[in-house]
């Protein structure tokens, strides 16, 4: 049976896994894989490359200023998995930048943020929008996301303090 192409690229676009599939695809015999394909996963992956690389400058110009500051931040998800799960220059499709900071801190960053031009009046007060609404910073202060669903909050119930000290 011959592959259903079409069927395979819309699954990539639904799952956001272009890059992954485009570095298996590479390496597949010559001819396994049509041109027009491997074009598509290429150009894909090239995008969410681009926006992926926003979403690392985002991050590390906030967490640098907030170390300035004295403020423990961990970075979660998207941009961690990037860094820790993917094959080595491998994008991963994010939609924003997730932070972990401890509540005490989390007014502080909130502050920094704004004083850079982020507003947090569009979605959530952890939601914190760039200036040109580019990109969001969401603000995390539990590992599992407890603001529309609180009853989350007992599956990991580790408090920040220890997370920051096992890095």
């Amino acid at each position: 049976a011959s592959m259903a192409w079409p069927d395979v690229l819309a699954e990539v676009r639904q799952l956001r896994v272009a890059p992954l599939v485009y570095a298996g695809m590479r390496t597949a015999a010559d001819g396994a894989v049509p041109p027009a394909v491997v074009d598509a996963l290429r150009r894909a992956t090239l995008a969410v490359g681009a926006r992926s690389a926003c979403l690392e400058r985002a991050a590390g110009s906030v967490l640098a200023t907030a170390s300035e500051r004295g403020i423990p931040v961990l970075v979660l998800k998207g941009l961690a998995l990037q860094n820790l799960a993917y094959p080595a220059g491998t994008a991963r499709w994010m939609d924003d930048v997730d932070l972990l900071v401890s509540s005490a801190d989390r007014s502080r960053l909130g502050r920094l943020l704004r004083r850079r031009g982020y507003r947090n009046d569009l979605r959530g007060e952890e939601d914190f929008f760039a200036p040109d609404l580019s990109h969001s910073v969401d603000l995390h202060t539990d590992l599992v996301n407890t603001t529309r669903l609180p009853a989350r909050g007992a599956l990991w119930v580790e408090p920040f303090r220890v997370l920051w000290e096992r890095r």
